[in-house]
């Protein structure tokens, strides 16, 4: 079933950069750090 719907998709979607997992598990990370390191 997966298959028939991709293959119907013209193109893949275009993701703006601010959707992209990788900047936002490396906001969190960072986030994280900082806030354990105002804890010490």
């Amino acid at each position: 079933m997966l298959a028939v719907l991709v293959a119907q998709c013209p193109a893949p979607a275009e993701e703006p950069l601010d959707r992209d997992p990788g900047l936002i598990t490396l906001a969190f990370a960072l986030a994280r750090r900082l806030r354990r390191g105002a804890r010490l």
